[in-house]
């Protein structure tokens, strides 16, 4: 991959991703109940706009790469995201199944969180599930995390990246869930982190795992 990272990136990619998985939502949280606002979606959506605009200040230097990297061969990338949209269904077919054969009632807790969400509030909700969390998380976990570790070691890169890509989708849920819920929800965001570093590798850029990653949760709202 062409895809580098500043020393400035490198070091404040941490301090991000410390903000975006532990501080930012309880500093928001207690923000919005110190002047009134006790909406859960109200605060999630404030968190959402929060991390793309961090996002957008501490690696519009990678997201500057990817466009001039795919400069011209903007087919290759939507066919490239094409692809990877087609692997993520298989392999979250295969998980769902292989989850239900251990706990046949189980229920994604997020996906069932952000339906409850998106029933009060569609379109603030649309546009954060479908634009600002995208472009948080590829610029997090495929632009920073395994753009920086793929330079030493590929495997690594692949298995951090995931790891905590499914951690950063149920650390909200611990302690209102039980541990084998919570296990499965982890287990269940691994596959789709899988496909997303597969598809930036491909198209070494943030473009086509944007794109992929967009369209999975607009899918993901029709069907919710």
């Amino acid at each position: 991959m062409t895809l580098t990272l500043t020393k400035r990136e490198q070091v404040l990619g941490w301090v991000y991703l410390l903000l975006q998985m532990l501080v930012l939502p309880f500093v928001v949280t207690l923000v919005c109940v110190a002047v009134g606002i006790r909406s859960v979606t109200t605060i999630n959506v404030i968190c959402f706009i929060l991390n793309a605009l961090l996002a957008l200040i501490l690696f519009r230097n990678l997201l500057q790469q990817s466009l001039r990297n795919r400069r011209g061969r903007w087919k290759e990338t939507a066919l490239t995201a094409l692809k990877g949209l087609g692997l993520y269904w298989l392999v979250n077919i295969a998980i769902t199944w292989l989850t239900l054969l251990v706990e046949p009632d189980f229920g994604n807790v997020n996906d069932a969180s952000i339906s409850s969400m998106l029933g009060e509030s569609p379109l603030l909700m649309t546009f954060c599930v479908i634009f600002a969390a995208p472009l948080a998380e590829e610029c997090l976990f495929r632009g920073w995390l395994f753009t920086g570790l793929a330079k030493k070691s590929i495997p690594l890169a692949y298995a951090v990246t995931c790891c905590f890509f499914s951690a950063a989708h149920v650390l909200g849920y611990i302690g209102s869930y039980d541990p084998l819920t919570l296990v499965l929800c982890f287990v269940q965001y691994l596959g789709p982190s899988f496909v997303l570093c597969r598809t930036c590798r491909k198209d070494d850029s943030l473009c086509a795992p944007l794109l992929m990653h967009m369209a999975v949760n607009a899918l993901g709202c029709i069907l919710l």
